[in-house]
């Protein structure tokens, strides 16, 4: 994933992992989709596959609300990881963004 990030991303790309699992963010949706496309790809030729209920593609960052609610869907999706459940929320105190 370093090496994909460092050679194909047009924007900034952040990798978390924990053991064997891993949640990347984009900057970028499009560098996003090409992403996982590649990994599949990759993955197909050793025999492997992604986790079809583990592996989605969500908008989960700071006008992700603004923007699903201007498109009429509802608020961004929620996913857990390592064990937590992430939520794109809003500070009581200040009103910005915060993962909840």
């Amino acid at each position: 994933m370093t090496q994909w990030r460092k050679q194909r991303a047009t924007g900034d790309v952040i990798i978390v992992r924990n053991a064997d699992d891993g949640a990347p963010g984009f900057q970028h949706q499009d560098d996003a989709e090409r992403f996982l496309e590649q990994l599949r790809e990759r993955l197909g030729k050793y025999g492997l596959e992604l986790h079809p209920e583990k592996t989605r593609l969500i908008e989960f960052e700071r006008y992700a609300a603004e923007r699903r609610k201007k498109r009429g869907k509802g608020k961004p999706e929620t996913f857990n990881f390592p064990g937590f459940t992430h939520i794109c929320g809003t500070s009581r105190k200040t009103g910005c963004f915060t993962v909840g």
